[in-house]
């Protein structure tokens, strides 16, 4: 089945325009939260300071580095780390509100925090992806280091970089595990991995076009605030097109198997 991008845009645009509250406001909240959360671990880490003594060097026309102080107690740490976890969950969460806002399913600010219902289940599928395309990558660091060490330049990096292939097809064929382990809280984090590569199966080239086409708009996102109105219409685009593939593969396995949530037509 071939996914019709322009469509599946438009519908999101409309699932947006029909959500209350509207997401935007969503989206600002969020990245308020996100805000705070990051400048408290710049604080704790000690780098608020030191960017603050630069800036303020800065301002005297004295260019200044200033090395952070770093954490230095356990509980500095580990509140860090407690702080970098719930910036995890609230991103995931937005995933989750997404998914509904495409689903007309009366999305609210409360999305935001339902990821905490499966806390641990959120933080594996959002780090075990990446431990398995640091795997993946080996295929590239190996030989480009070795011929790095070989030789005298830098070429061997360049070179090496179709080696890079294997990673961004992996990537793309686990992009939908999220999804699928909210639509599917009984299945392990690993099944929802192996069954979103059996979902992209024949969809990678698809969603790495689909990623292309939101170039534009990540680059008027430099502009203040316009990422407000971006950032849900590609979250929601995204969680259109897992709905389109997972019905398209939900036709093609067999009937006992896990049943597929159909979109909604908007």
């Amino acid at each position: 089945m071939s996914i019709n991008r322009k469509a599946m845009k438009q519908g999101a645009k409309d699932a947006i325009r029909q959500t209350r509250p509207r997401p935007i406001w969503v989206t600002l909240a969020l990245t308020l939260v996100l805000m705070l959360l990051t400048v408290l671990t710049l604080v704790i880490d000690g780098e608020w300071a030191a960017y603050m003594e630069m800036y303020q060097a800065a301002l005297e026309g004295v260019a200044l580095y200033v090395e952070p102080s770093g954490t230095t107690s356990f509980w500095g740490w580990l509140l860090s780390i407690a702080l970098e976890i719930m910036t995890i969950e609230l991103t995931m969460g937005f995933v989750l509100y997404a998914m509904r806002v495409s689903r007309l399913e009366k999305p609210g600010f409360g999305d935001l925090f339902d990821s905490f219902g499966m806390f641990f289940r959120v933080i594996w599928i959002y780090i075990l992806p990446s431990l398995l395309l640091a795997l993946w990558s080996l295929i590239y660091a190996i030989p480009a280091a070795a011929l790095a060490v070989l030789v005298d330049g830098y070429w061997p990096l360049v070179v090496c970089l179709p080696l890079l292939i294997p990673m961004i097809r992996a990537n793309y064929g686990y992009r939908q595990a999220t999804y699928l382990m909210f639509d599917h809280p009984e299945m392990t984090c690993m099944q929802c991995i192996r069954m979103s590569r059996d979902m992209m199966d024949g969809h990678k080239w698809e969603l790495f076009k689909l990623d292309l086409s939101f170039l534009g708009w990540y680059l008027l996102s430099l502009i203040p605030f316009v990422a407000l109105w971006v950032t849900p219409y590609t979250a929601v685009t995204r969680a259109r097109y897992f709905d389109a593939v997972n019905q398209d593969y939900a036709a093609k396995r067999p009937a006992q198997e896990i049943p597929p949530v159909e979109p909604p037509t908007v």
